[in-house]
């Protein structure tokens, strides 16, 4: 792996987080308290500023208007976004819509380019993404409970599904549905598009935590009653839903990991800030900024060999680094946080900071995408059989 980060892309990183400096990280004050739609003009009004200074959407091609980096060069720029809640939103690299737009680029058909793809490019669409459900939990893709049969030229999908983001505001949703029951577990499902105003297609509820943070990340549970959708809604071949599945999640990992490690970065400045200042210093201090410093140090490096990798290798070669630094990465993110919550004196402490928002939202990061104690038992089984196999 060559650690030198090319001319350009250091010039890039530096435009970006001189925008992130004197744009973004101002915002998040000025923006608390106010009623969603507010905060949506104005963030609206930012998205445009970042269209003009060339940030936006760094993961697309220049054709669909983004900035056609690398997935190793969008990872400098995930975890410079990633030091605001907003960053991300802002150049329109967020969750989900910045997986959906991969999968769309990859999969799609000129009508669902044209149709959605530009849309979320543009800024225009926002959508929602769904692969699990609540009772099998992350990783039970291959016996998912929404079913799609053919009547006609539609499908009709019957089910229900959580855990989806901002489904409320989506225009619409890619959801895994069940299209060949009878095939094999990996080839059982197939990926569709379900506008949001499909008869059928109900929004339940907020997933409690997110209520408080309607407008731009919050949860939601969804029902499926005799949803029609055309079958040229479905994204990609049929049957195929498992396997594009998992060419989204490798860069979606590395995207989320990277973000991941711009929020430590905020919150290890954050704690070197309190430290200077307390009149009395925290027993602990000292070996707190040293374990962030290294625990920081050591995820970056991970998560930018495991984009090295995808991108040269491919996502197979690649599975164990992308399961790797899923757990591992969290459990820095979960690490760093506490340690600059404690610093702080607790919560009663930290209002005028975005660490009780990242507390309460990101711990959620060892769960979405796969649990941390399947991704170890993963790897472990990988590692072991791969021992196995030098051994005999």
């Amino acid at each position: 792996m060559d650690f030198l980060t090319p001319p350009a892309l250091q010039e890039t990183t530096e435009k970006m987080e001189d925008f992130v400096t004197n744009e973004v990280l101002p915002l998040e004050q000025s923006l608390a308290g106010l009623p969603a739609e507010k905060r949506l003009e104005i963030l609206s009004e930012k998205r445009t500023k970042a269209k003009l200074l060339r940030l936006w959407a760094p993961h697309l091609p220049e054709e669909y208007g983004g900035m056609g980096l690398s997935t190793v060069a969008f990872a400098h720029l995930s975890a410079v976004l990633g030091r605001s809640p907003l960053g991300h939103y802002i150049c329109n690299s967020q969750a989900p819509d910045a997986g959906n737009m991969q999968m769309l680029l990859e999969h799609g058909n000129n009508e669902q380019r044209q149709l959605h793809l530009q849309g979320l490019a543009d800024g225009n669409l926002h959508s929602s993404f769904g692969a699990m459900d609540p009772e099998l939990g992350e990783g039970g893709e291959a016996n998912l409970p929404i079913t799609a049969q053919k009547q006609g030229d539609d499908y009709v999908l019957n089910g229900q599904m959580w855990l989806l983001t901002a489904a409320d505001d989506a225009d619409f949703a890619i959801l895994a549905a069940i299209t060949h029951p009878g095939a094999a577990a990996h080839k059982r499902f197939s990926m569709l598009i379900v506008p949001s105003d499909a008869r059928g297609y109900d929004v339940l509820n907020i997933i409690p935590g997110g209520e408080n943070n309607r407008g731009l990340l919050h949860y939601l549970e969804v029902q499926l009653r005799d949803c029609h959708i055309p079958q040229r809604f479905r994204l990609g071949k049929a049957g195929a839903g498992l396997a594009i599945a998992q060419e989204r999640l490798g860069p979606s990992r590395i995207r989320h990991c990277m973000r991941w490690i711009g929020i430590c970065e905020r919150a290890f400045d954050l704690m070197l800030g309190q430290a200077a200042n307390i009149a009395a210093p925290h027993v602990n201090s000292d070996a707190w900024i040293a374990e962030s410093r290294a625990e920081i140090n050591a995820a970056r490096l991970m998560v930018l060999d495991a984009a090295w990798k995808l991108i040269r290798e491919g996502a197979i070669a690649a599975r164990e680094e992308i399961s790797l630094i899923k757990f591992y990465t969290a459990a820095v993110l979960q690490g760093v946080l506490d340690r600059a919550i404690e610093l702080h004196g607790g919560p009663s402490k930290i209002g005028d900071t975005p660490l009780a928002y990242w507390q309460q939202y990101e711990r959620a990061s060892r769960i979405y995408d796969g649990p941390q104690d399947a991704e170890k038992a993963a790897v472990a089984k990988e590692i072991l059989e791969k021992y196995g196999q030098a051994e005999s």
